[in-house]
């Protein structure tokens, strides 16, 4: 279709050997987490799948194992809106693997209604944040085991740039009327300043931390938004499916700039960027905050309760 080329972004084509790396893809079943699962895996990585629905995860495993027997895969169930279960899930991962050279947070829930996690997060900041926040601390000795050096790739949003602030006074949503859009902006917000605060505190240790837009992408993530709109939003949403078609991205190219992140050698010691259609994007002001960014490391330490030191 003439100019649908033009919404879809590049493919990132390089063949990268990625032969004896170990890789995760959090939310790896669906979507854009599957595309880059099944890159990386025919790549030569082994590809751990850290899906919470393990059922959907099995079936996607089979599906990609359709474009190659010989791929690497495993699954291992993480459920990131529980912290019980990231530790769990740490605690497998490294039992079975001393190193790990991609971590791919990918995962992420949009615009839900009020949910809470199991420890009382708002769902998306709970999810989209803080699980990622706490699964990539406790894989750091795994990354640091890594020969070279290691990746962490950082699934954001473009929405990340809608948000205002991050609402630190009131990051849980108790006091407040819930603004389901407002809370999904800020939490990807939360990601690109944990991306970046990250890489400042790791990049010594040879881990690298990079965050990215995937494009406008047609996946279920977004299953929530039609019960979260008015029925004059909503009916008009439908009416304009042939055109969201049209300016949207399917999963095998949403899935791209994730790739680019995760495998391209000029991405190779670079850390502390975001990312759009393989390129270098500039990002909310705010996400360049180096003081809003310890105020949300130091709260992301209280949720989780844990802390982590790697400055000296």
């Amino acid at each position: 279709v003439p100019g649908k080329r033009f919404f879809n972004g590049p493919v990132f084509k390089d063949f990268v050997d990625l032969k004896g790396k170990v890789a995760i893809v959090t939310g790896a079943n669906s979507g854009i987490g599957l595309e880059t699962t099944a890159r990386l895996a025919e790549m030569g990585a082994k590809v751990v799948m850290a899906c919470r629905d393990t059922e959907k995860a099995a079936a996607a495993l089979k599906d990609i194992k359709k474009r190659g027997d010989h791929l690497d895969l495993e699954i291992i169930s993480l459920d990131l809106g529980d912290l019980a279960s990231v530790k769990q899930f740490t605690n497998e991962f490294t039992a079975k693997h001393k190193s790990l050279h991609i971590l791919v947070n990918n995962a992420g829930v949009m615009r839900t209604p009020l949910w809470r996690t199991n420890q009382g997060a708002e769902i998306q900041m709970g999810v989209n944040h803080f699980g990622h926040f706490y699964l990539t601390n406790l894989l750091v000795p795994a990354l640091s085991n890594a020969e070279g050096n290691s990746r962490v790739v950082n699934v954001s949003s473009i929405a990340h740039e809608r948000a205002r602030s991050l609402g630190i006074d009131d990051i849980h949503w108790e006091k407040r009327s819930y603004d389901t859009a407002e809370a999904y902006c800020r939490s990807k917000l939360a990601n690109v300043l944990f991306s970046n605060e990250f890489n400042r505190r790791t990049n010594k240790y040879g881990i690298y931390s990079n965050s990215l837009h995937p494009g406008v992408i047609r996946t279920d993530l977004a299953r929530y938004m039609l019960d979260s709109m008015g029925f004059v939003k909503r009916t008009a949403l439908k009416a304009a499916y042939p055109l969201l078609w049209y300016v949207t991205k399917d999963a095998y190219h949403g899935a791209q700039t994730s790739i680019f992140c995760a495998a391209s050698p000029s991405l190779d010691g670079v850390g502390g960027n975001y990312y759009a259609d393989c390129k270098p994007k500039r990002m909310n002001p705010l996400a360049l905050d180096e003081d809003l960014s310890e105020v949300l490391w130091d709260l992301s330490e209280q949720f989780v309760d844990q802390k982590f030191t790697y400055k000296e």
